[in-house]
This record gives structure tokens, sequence and C-alpha cells, in this order.
């Protein structure tokens, strides 16, 4: 969802339109905004309940972000992996120049293909390295902590809790918004 102002109030609006992912395109996001902050509190509440908190398993979250670790590493190897073979096809290619294997042109345009590739890569590579040096685990017990009941809503507070927000309308034309929480 991106951020749309109509002059008075301010939307949300589903960035999936153009492949059907959304019913409803749009809605206000003073409107979305307390909803989202009395389902919070309600779910805090609920989980501060000594039975609840009970039988949630905390080594879920850790096995769940273990999991996310562990595949940012596989491909960060891929990508490393990739990268290594890039720089020997240029090796390769820098050989059959001197050669002369090759004409100046296919080098040229090879070489410039492979650099590319691997600024791409390198990018890449990059973005997961940033992403798993922000993995860290966070506990139940931290986060009550922190959040006994939250007044006013931020983008910290909602990756901390939700996982995602899908916003439909009803046969009567009724908004229902679901939430789905992180834990």
């Amino acid at each position: 969802m991106r951020k749309k102002s109509s002059g008075k109030h301010n939307y949300l609006v589903c960035t999936n339109s153009e492949i059907k992912k959304c019913n409803n395109k749009s809605i206000r996001y003073d409107k979305l905004e307390s909803i989202l902050l009395n389902n919070i509190n309600i779910y805090l509440k609920d989980l501060y309940d000594l039975n609840i908190l009970k039988e949630i398993d905390n080594n879920k979250l850790e096995d769940e972000l273990n999991v996310k670790k562990n595949n940012i590493k596989i491909e960060i190897e891929k990508l490393n992996n990739k990268i290594t073979e890039i720089d020997n096809y240029i090796k390769n290619l820098y050989e059959d120049k001197v050669k002369k294997i090759i004409i100046k042109e296919v080098f040229k345009n090879l070489l410039t293909k492979y650099i590319k590739e691997k600024e791409l890569h390198n990018k890449e590579l990059n973005n997961l390295i940033t992403e798993n040096s922000k993995l860290i685990y966070i506990s139940f017990n931290d986060i009550f902590n922190k959040y006994k009941t939250i007044d006013k809503l931020d983008r910290t507070i909602v990756k901390t809790f939700i996982k995602k927000i899908e916003i439909e309308k009803d046969e009567d034309n009724i908004r229902i918004i679901k939430i789905y929480w992180n834990f």
C-alpha cells in the first residue's frame, strides 16, 4: 500500500490493483490507523493473559528466524559463487582477446554484459547482507515490556505486530479488515 492525499484526508491505496488482487482499492488512513491501534491493544491485552502466554511457543519464533537466516546465508553463498563465476568469465574473455580468438567488438559487448551482471549480483548481495543483519530475535517478554498499550501507531509497531493486512468488501459493501499477526 502507498499513501495518497485527496486534500482533506490521507488514504492508503492498494499497490496490487493492477494485478487484480485488490477488491477495495483504498481506505482512509485515519480510519485504518484507528482500527489497527484498537486491534493491537486488544491483542496485547489478550496476550497478557498468562494462560495464553504459556501456550505461545517462543521456540517457533526462534526457529522461523533461523530458517530466514539460513535462507539468506544460502542466497549469499549462491551470489558469491555467481560473482566468482563472472570474474572467471571476464578473465577467460580477456585471455581470448589477447590470443585473438575473439574480435574487439565481441570482447567489448561481452565484457559490458558481464560487468552489468556482476554489479547486479553485488547489489543483491549487499541487500541480503543488510537484511541478514536486521534479523534480530525479539522475545515476547521484550515486546510486552516495551508495548503494554500503544497510543500512537508507527511503522516499527506495525512491522513488529502485523504480518499483513487484507481489506475486502462483502456483498453488502461493508469493509472487512483481516489482520495477520506476526506471532
